[in-house]
């Protein structure tokens, strides 16, 4: 799988202070970079998956995505947010961190949910929450990111 996180799509300062802004904030980290087609489209597909159920799945996480055949290639943006986000997280707690999932509606069955499973599982580790609060570089935010997104080669 090529690199899913690229330091060009990591935004570690987020202004946004609700889901709505963060959601078309980090879209832009997409348009500027060509992975859309249409970021109107892409929007609109994000947004009616949010309508569906909230994305914010605790721990100050929110991994809103969209299936999209506005999408040139799959992709995670990945935003920090010092403040928080009002995210109306079942938990109450606002959201720090939040990755966007942009993946080519063709290849949506299988490849979004294998994505969004190895989140989940990095993102169950507290010590791996931290380091990407910690993280002061976009590049270490993507080492990050590439050990949990890149399947594992067995070793001999």
């Amino acid at each position: 799988m090529t690199q899913l996180v690229r330091t060009e799509l990591i935004d570690l300062n987020l202004k946004a202070r609700e889901r709505k802004n963060a959601i078309i904030e980090l879209t832009q980290r997409l348009e500027q970079e060509g992975y859309l087609f249409s970021t109107d489209g892409f929007l609109q597909d994000v947004f009616e998956r949010e309508e569906i159920g909230n994305t914010a799945v605790g721990f100050g996480v929110a991994i809103p995505h969209g299936k999209s055949a506005e999408v040139k290639e799959t992709a995670i943006v990945y935003g920090r947010s010092e403040s928080g986000i009002d995210w109306e997280s079942f938990d109450g707690e606002p959201v720090h961190s939040v990755f966007l999932l942009a993946v080519p509606e063709e290849k949506a069955s299988n490849e979004h949910l294998r994505i969004l499973a190895m989140l989940s599982r990095a993102l169950i580790n507290e010590d791996f929450r931290q380091q990407l609060l910690e993280a002061t570089t976009g590049e270490a935010i993507s080492e990050l990111l590439d050990e949990v997104t890149q399947p594992k080669v067995m070793e001999s």
